[in-house]
């Protein structure tokens, strides 16, 4: 989740190719989650620096994902300043 808050898109790639050698699962990224309930994309909404990591997170699948709120990426983006 730091590697997106942080935009570091290299570390998230290495974090994916690490991940998939144990869970197969396109998804399984977005399937950890903070203890708001946030995943990785939401992370990478609320970072700062460029959107490369978003670009690399962003599906239809994934920007439709609800924290513990019930908000979505989209919507914490709205509220970045």
């Amino acid at each position: 989740m730091w590697a997106c808050h942080f935009d570091q898109l290299q570390n998230l790639q290495s974090l994916q190719k690490v991940l998939s050698r144990i869970d197969t699962e396109e998804d399984a990224i977005f399937r950890d989650t903070d203890c708001y309930g946030q995943s990785v994309i939401h992370w990478a909404v609320k970072g700062v620096g460029s959107l490369d990591c978003l670009e690399a997170l962003l599906t239809p699948q994934s920007a439709v994902l609800r924290d513990n709120d019930g908000k979505n990426s989209t919507t914490h983006g709205s509220r970045k300043r």
